[in-house]
């Protein structure tokens, strides 16, 4: 199990630790990858599992998943009661684009962000 194993190395030596545990997978290790990066786990992982909020949002091949595809996992367990509709970030069957789900629930946090600041301004105006 590698967790974060290139965190704070220079380039060269990241890409060293990264053909080593290629090597392990190989030889037919079982390789417990930990990271963050994306382009990383699609490089270099066989499978993906993402983990939001404590539980299992998805498992995806890493030879096809997609940047977007993982963002999408990451977003889904996200549990807050104003932002669950786009929260949950399934792909619309008609459009296919995942692009679509995450700028709408960008959108949703904008939008509770404005809110909660005219509601903070209203509240000063009234101390005042």
């Amino acid at each position: 199990m590698a967790a974060y194993p290139v965190r704070g190395l220079d380039i060269n030596s990241s890409y060293t630790i990264y053909n080593l545990l290629n090597q392990q997978k190989e030889n037919g290790v079982a390789v417990i990858f930990v990271g963050e990066d994306l382009d990383v786990l699609i490089e270099l992982c066989d499978r993906i599992l993402v983990i939001g909020s404590g539980s299992v949002s998805g498992i995806v091949d890493g030879r096809t998943a997609t940047k977007d595809e993982l963002g999408l996992l990451m977003i889904k367990s996200y549990n807050h009661t104003d932002l669950q509709p786009e929260a949950k970030a399934e792909p619309k069957p008609e459009s296919g684009d995942s692009t679509d789900q995450l700028t709408n629930f960008a959108v949703k946090a904008e939008d509770r962000s404005a809110n909660d600041q005219s509601q903070n301004n209203s509240k000063e105006g009234e101390q005042q």
